[in-house]
């Protein structure tokens, strides 16, 4: 998720999410190692990345922006009220 209106420490926790990710199926397809995973799941949850962010498009210029917010943080048209279909869930 690489947008300019989001902080650089959100961009930082989605791709430490996805890395995070990466990693559980790798372990997953190892089931040899239960050390490994007990300790690798130890680390997880001293992260406490949560979870990601929702977002959704503006309906008017495209952008990517917070799930629940009321007007667009590109263009400022106002945003009508979000639906679960409108739901972006970040990577």
């Amino acid at each position: 998720m690489s947008h300019p209106h989001f902080e650089l420490k959100d961009i930082r926790l989605d791709d430490i999410r996805s890395a995070c990710a990466a990693i559980d199926e790798t372990l997953s397809r190892s089931p040899e190692n239960a050390e490994l995973r007990t300790r690798w799941s130890e680390l997880v949850a001293l992260l406490a990345l949560g979870p990601a962010h929702v977002l959704r498009a503006c309906p008017n210029c495209k952008q990517l922006g917070m799930f629940a917010a009321t007007r667009c943080g590109h263009c400022w048209t106002k945003l009508p009220v979000p639906t679960m279909n409108d739901a972006i869930t970040a990577a």
